[in-house]
């Protein structure tokens, strides 16, 4: 069950941006500081529509809490450490991960050695310690290509 909802955040833990200009979504340079708070919106607005299924109901909190960081500086509560659900941490890794690992509008996809890199650099900032370690060792055996 645990895994089934992890993976279903997983799926949909984005659908928020549908409520979000998708000029914004779409930018290809840096962001505003108005137009980064409305993009930050979208973890709340996620929460309330996977809040309102039966079926999604129960990974709605997970979907809300996927941007916020170890040290508190995260959205949309500023939530810290323990405090995260431990779900939503496991996210917040995979998500950042998947998104260092593709191409974007305003950067190409990073090699594993700099995704590694980026992780150490944010672990014990924005990413849970245990969970960047077994992401680390993940993409060190190699199968990181198997599932991006």
């Amino acid at each position: 069950e645990v895994m089934h909802d992890i993976y279903w955040a997983g799926v949909v833990h984005d659908i928020g941006k549908v409520g979000i200009d998708s000029t914004i979504i779409n930018k290809p340079s840096k962001l505003s500081l108005e137009e980064y708070e409305m993009i930050k919106e979208h973890a709340k607005f996620g929460f309330d529509i996977l809040n309102k299924s039966e079926d999604l109901k129960s990974i709605a909190i997970l979907v809300k809490h996927h941007h916020e960081w170890w040290n508190g500086k995260g959205y949309p509560n500023a939530l810290k450490g323990e405090s995260i659900p431990y779900h939503s941490r496991i996210l917040h890794v995979c998500d950042a991960v998947d998104a260092m690992a593709k191409d974007r509008i305003y950067r190409k996809a990073l090699t594993e050695a700099e995704i590694i890199s980026e992780l150490e650099r944010g672990r014990g900032q924005q990413f849970n310690p245990e969970i960047t370690d077994y992401m680390i060792a993940f993409i060190k055996s190699g199968k990181l290509h198997e599932v991006i």
